[in-house]
């Protein structure tokens, strides 16, 4: 899978998307300053703050961004007239983004998103929509026959449905639930089915120590997803505002990271019918997902993203599980915990995070049975939460080193 490939521009952030960015810069003497530069600047540090409340921001959000461009400028001047750039620069900046209403919002209200992230999370809709080609999940006779050395009997219904899944020919599969849910039994299912049907399975997590840590328990190929991405000649950088983009190489192209001509994939050779599961899905940025899922057009494998939507966010912009969940031709919700000896917390755990609305959550008083259970800890005030944060991560380093 070598071979020469048409070249596409895999840049998650091109200099069309500001088009007057490059245009002439308005003059302040002294000194020129490219403005719209800076409000680019200044939108791209607003957008990189942004990932906890969903990409959105406001203007005052914007503000800071821009004392920041125009501080790397180097630009010493009278702060009346510091001021007046920096109104321009904010609003150069609010008129290149996507906004969330049609009126003038009021400066503090987060009325406002970056443009690339919505083009992206456009563009991975469409990305997923052309990968979820149809297939089928194995039956449960077939994971039977074709993984027969496997204890299935330790597999619970939903991890068989999942390991079915994930061994079957559908272009893209989901699988979501709880830490303790029986990953590695189920992938361990299908990961002998995948070899008897000669076909590969590929794990690949947002971190080389997540993935190295499949690998060992599978004893399956592991990589990090960017390792993935380099061997297939991706390459990521920044733009003049400073924004991540990403390229691609073509076949005997000059690698500038290396000086040496791109000579294709040598690690992480795919093939046609290969299943590649990320692990951690749910911290897959979206820029990194979109050029994962145009790999896996490009090259015919399937992907199966694997992860808790309901645990750490990425640290780019989120929403690339939801959106494989949304297209996925099968998704598969693990719905039991067994890393837990104690069932009783390990089905509070479940109902911890499927409270519903405002209703069930008063209803199912899951915060009263965890204070109840001692897993809860009440203080007053913030500072009595960090102490008492503090004390507790000594209390387990040294109840684990005994």
């Amino acid at each position: 899978m070598g071979g020469a490939r048409p070249r596409r521009d895999r840049s998650d952030r091109s200099e069309s998307h500001h088009p007057s960015r490059t245009g002439s810069s308005r003059c302040h003497k002294p000194p020129c300053l490219d403005l719209d530069l800076l409000a680019a600047q200044a939108v791209d540090d607003a957008d990189e703050r942004s990932t906890s409340c969903g990409g959105r921001f406001s203007i005052l959000d914007i503000r800071p961004g821009a004392i920041r461009a125009l501080s790397r400028t180097g630009v010493a001047a009278e702060r009346d007239r510091l001021d007046g750039v920096l109104a321009e620069i904010t609003e150069r900046a609010t008129t290149g983004v996507y906004r969330l209403v049609a009126d003038d919002p009021p400066a503090h209200v987060k009325a406002f998103m970056a443009t690339e992230p919505v083009r992206a999370k456009v563009r991975l809709a469409g990305r997923l929509d052309v990968l979820a080609r149809p297939g089928r999940s194995l039956l449960p006779g077939e994971l039977h026959r074709l993984a027969p050395n496997d204890d299935r009997s330790a597999l619970d219904a939903s991890q068989r449905v999942a390991a079915c899944a994930i061994a079957g020919t559908d272009g893209l599969v989901t699988v979501t639930g709880p830490a303790g849910a029986g990953k590695t039994t189920k992938l361990r299912a299908a990961f002998a089915a995948l070899a008897s049907q000669r076909r590969r399975l590929l794990i690949v997590a947002p971190t080389l120590k997540a993935a190295s840590v499949a690998s060992r328990e599978l004893g399956a190929a592991a990589s990090s997803i960017h390792a993935l991405l380099w061997d297939h000649g991706y390459r990521w950088g920044l733009d003049r505002a400073g924004a991540k983009v990403w390229t691609g190489l073509r076949v005997g192209e000059v690698d500038p990271s290396r000086g040496a001509a791109y000579g294709g994939p040598t690690q992480y050779v795919l093939r046609s019918r290969d299943r590649v599961v990320v692990d951690e899905a749910g911290i897959v940025d979206l820029q990194t997902a979109n050029v994962l899922v145009e790999l896996a057009i490009e090259q015919g494998f399937g992907l199966a993203f694997e992860g808790d939507t309901h645990q750490a966010l990425p640290v780019g912009h989120a929403g690339a599980m939801g959106s494989a969940i949304r297209h996925a031709n099968a998704a598969v919700e693990l719905d039991t915990v067994h890393r837990l000896r104690d069932h009783e917390y390990a089905a509070l755990t479940l109902r911890l995070r499927d409270a519903g609305d405002r209703e069930r959550a008063l209803a199912v008083a899951v915060a009263d049975e965890l204070a109840e259970r001692g897993h809860v800890d009440r203080v007053q005030h913030h500072d009595a939460a960090r102490e008492r944060m503090i004390d507790a991560y000594f209390e387990w380093h040294a109840a684990a080193s005994e």
